[in-house]
């Protein structure tokens, strides 16, 4: 069952996503994700595919990437959300 917004409208795990990553980017938890891209992108070059942001269990928060390199291969990247600090990339 879905949960309603304060409209009464439906709403699916996607939008309680959103609204979980805006209240941390505005509480200064992370950095917007416009910030932090550029930063992967020049570590792995490629298409950034998919992106997500977790909190970890100690208080803080990193982004995870995606990447499809220009060689054809695939990158995961994480990304300390504060700092914006690579802290690990691996090959799938």
């Amino acid at each position: 069952m879905r949960d309603r917004n304060r409209n009464g409208r439906a709403q699916g795990p996607r939008q309680d996503d959103h609204d979980r990553v805006r209240a941390a980017v505005s509480r200064g938890w992370a950095l917007p994700l416009n910030q932090i891209a550029p930063t992967v992108q020049r570590a792995v070059p490629g298409q950034i595919l998919d992106v997500t942001l977790q909190q970890t269990s100690r208080d803080g928060w990193v982004y995870g990437f995606v990447v499809l390199t220009l060689d054809g291969g695939y990158r995961d990247i994480v990304v300390d959300a504060r700092r914006n600090e690579i802290l690990e990339i691996r090959r799938r």
